[in-house]
C-alpha cells in the first residue's frame, strides 16, 4: 500500500465515524449505540419480555467484546427505537419512536425476516467501519441447540460489531467463490482455529454425504462432538465454536484466501483492531 491509498482509507475511516450514528467511546466504553426496530417487523405479544431480550442481547455482546478485548472494552448504553405503529406502552419508558431517517442511522437494525443471518453492511476495505448491522429478532434469544449451529446471542454481537466498529471480516471462504475461496493449496480449508478439528467438508452438515474441497456449495462441517475448548475458533471465524477470542499474530494464518486476508493484506483480526482509532487513543 502508498501513501495516497493509506490516506484515502484513513480518510473514509474517519468519514464512516462520523457518518454512522453517533457511538462515542470514552474510557473504553461506547456510548450512545442506537438500536432500531424496522418499521414493517410484527409488533410482539409481550413488549416487556422483547425488551427484555434485546437489553440480554446487548449485555451478551458487552461482556464477550469485554473479555474479547482483555477487559478494555464494553457497552455503555444504548436506545431503542420501535416503528410508530407498535404501541409504546406496551414496551415501558425505554424506547422511543423510530422512523425512516433512524432507521437508515441506526447502529444496529432488529427485523423480523425469518431466513436470514445476522450480518453487517460493510465495504471491500479494511478497517473501515460498516454501515449498519441487521440483526433478526430470532437471534436474540437461543435455544442450547440453536447456540450451539450459530454461537450464542453474545458472540453473535462480538462477531457482527467487530465487522461495524473496526472494519474487519470473516476468516473462512466460501465454497466456489474464485475470489474468497474456502480451499487452499493442497484442498485445506481456509479457517483460524487455536486448537484442533477431525471436521470433514460437506454440502449439508447435518448428513454423512462428503462433497469436493473447494467445489460450490461444499462446506467444512466440524464433528458433532467438538466443542469450543477442543477448536478455539476465533469469533470471526465460527462463533459457535469460539472460546470468546480474535485470532491474533500467534494463532493467524496469513495465506488463507478469507475475506480477512484479501483485502487486509494477511493481517490478523487482532492486528487490524490494534490500529483502530479506538485503539490507539486508549
Amino acid at each position: 500500500m502508498n501513501t495516497r491509498q493509506a490516506v484515502i482509507i484513513w480518510q473514509l475511516l474517519q468519514l464512516a465515524l462520523l457518518t454512522s450514528a453517533a457511538v462515542q467511546m470514552q474510557d473504553g466504553r461506547y456510548s450512545g449505540l442506537q438500536v432500531a426496530v424496522a418499521s414493517k417487523t410484527i409488533e410482539p405479544l409481550d413488549g416487556l419480555k422483547f425488551i427484555a431480550d434485546v437489553q440480554n442481547f446487548i449485555h451478551a455482546g458487552s461482556e464477550l467484546l469485554n473479555y474479547a478485548m482483555d477487559k478494555r472494552v464494553s457497552i455503555n448504553d444504548f436506545t431503542l427505537m420501535i416503528p410508530r405503529t407498535w404501541n409504546a406502552s406496551n414496551f415501558g419508558s425505554v424506547v422511543r419512536a423510530s422512523d425512516d431517517t433512524t432507521i437508515k442511522t441506526a447502529d444496529i437494525l432488529l427485523h423480523d425476516a425469518a431466513d436470514e443471518l445476522p450480518e453487517t453492511l460493510q465495504a471491500e476495505l479494511c478497517g473501515v467501519p460498516g454501515r449498519q448491522v441487521s440483526v433478526p429478532l430470532f437471534f436474540l434469544s437461543l435455544s442450547e441447540e440453536e447456540q450451539k449451529q450459530f454461537g450464542s446471542p453474545g458472540k453473535i454481537f462480538a462477531h457482527e460489531w467487530a465487522h461495524y466498529r473496526w472494519g474487519v471480516h470473516d476468516e473462512h471462504g466460501f465454497g466456489g467463490d474464485d475470489v474468497y475461496s474456502s480451499t487452499y493449496g493442497n484442498y485445506q480449508t481456509a479457517m483460524c482455529i487455536a486448537g484442533t478439528t477431525n471436521g470433514t467438508t460437506k454440502r449439508d452438515c447435518s448428513t454423512t454425504d462428503i462433497c469436493e474441497p473447494g467445489s460450490s456449495g461444499c462446506y467444512f462441517c466440524f464433528g458433532e462432538d467438538e466443542t469450543a475448548d477442543q477448536v478455539q475458533a476465533s469469533l470471526s471465524y465460527m462463533p459457535a465454536l469460539s472460546t470468546g477470542k480474535f485470532c491474533d499474530a500467534a494463532t493467524h494464518v496469513r495465506n488463507t484466501p478469507s475475506p480477512q486476508n484479501v483485502l487486509c493484506g494477511g493481517r490478523s483480526i487482532m492486528e487490524v483492531i490494534q490500529q483502530h482509532p479506538d485503539h490507539l487513543l486508549q
